[in-house]
């Protein structure tokens, strides 16, 4: 079976789902979100850590192809191109937690 590749708008919504889940935590408040919250951060801090290993994974293929400066430019390094990935996903979700952060506070 080929690999899945996920672009465009479906792409983006799943990758936001489990920051929408953190979203809705913090809107309920209460025992229970104090509860869970704990475990959706980690699954956060999860989901920018398996973006980097693709990322780094995806460079070093295209590396071992003599394909990485052509896809991702001159002087591209897998190690920076999973540290951007890993930034990315959590610039993403840390901007929709902390928004709605600051409206509960």
């Amino acid at each position: 079976m080929p690999p899945l590749h996920l672009s465009g708008p479906f792409a983006v919504h799943l990758l936001l789902l489990p920051y929408d889940v953190a979203v809705q935590l913090l809107a309920e408040g209460g025992l229970d979100a104090a509860l869970e919250a704990p475990f959706v951060y980690g699954a956060l801090e999860q989901l920018a850590a398996r973006a980097r290993r693709w990322a780094e994974h995806r460079a070093e293929g295209l590396a071992a192809r003599g394909q990485l400066a052509a896809k991702e430019g001159p002087g591209a390094a897998p190690d920076a191109l999973g540290l951007a990935a890993e930034a990315a996903v959590k610039k993403v979700g840390g901007a929709a937690v902390t928004s709605l952060e600051m409206a509960v506070i």
